[in-house]
């Protein structure tokens, strides 16, 4: 700062204060418009993952497809994540991670119900109807 030249204008004011207020006030401007940018950026993310048909969903109900078994590698280890492609209601399809309990026991043509409870699999859907209406709360696993 001691090569920055001082000169006083019109009205009485340090111009290089004046230049750097104006800096500090850009500065701070930036990093709200950045801040709000940034919680904007988790809010979308946020509603996608979570939305009713997103790839999160905690409710659901159809027919096993398919199932597939991933290998994710990261710098502590392996892990496995098993996946079911489900038919829900009017032909629509979507994977569901279900544990790897749940994914052992599920096989192609079964019926799956996921819900606040936990997941139910059934060979009919007429019996995760049921289990789901009755008062004793059992999960099915026939």
């Amino acid at each position: 700062m001691a090569d920055v030249k001082m000169r006083k204008g019109k009205d009485h004011v340090w111009q290089a204060d004046a230049t750097w207020r104006l800096h500090e006030v850009a500065t701070k401007g930036l990093m709200i418009v950045m801040g709000l940018s940034l919680a904007a950026l988790v809010m979308v993310v946020y509603r996608h993952q979570l939305r009713p048909d997103g790839p999160l969903r905690r409710e659901y109900v159809g027919k096993i497809v398919d199932k597939s078994l991933t290998v994710r590698e990261t710098k502590l280890g392996s892990k496995m994540v098993g996946r079911l492609l489900v038919e829900g209601e009017g032909g629509k399809r979507f994977e569901v991670a279900p544990g790897l309990d749940v994914y052992e026991r599920a096989q192609t043509g079964m019926w799956i119900k996921g819900s606040q409870a936990g997941v139910e699999l059934s060979w009919s859907r007429t019996t995760l109807c049921r289990a789901a209406s009755s008062p004793s709360g059992r999960r099915s696993t026939r």
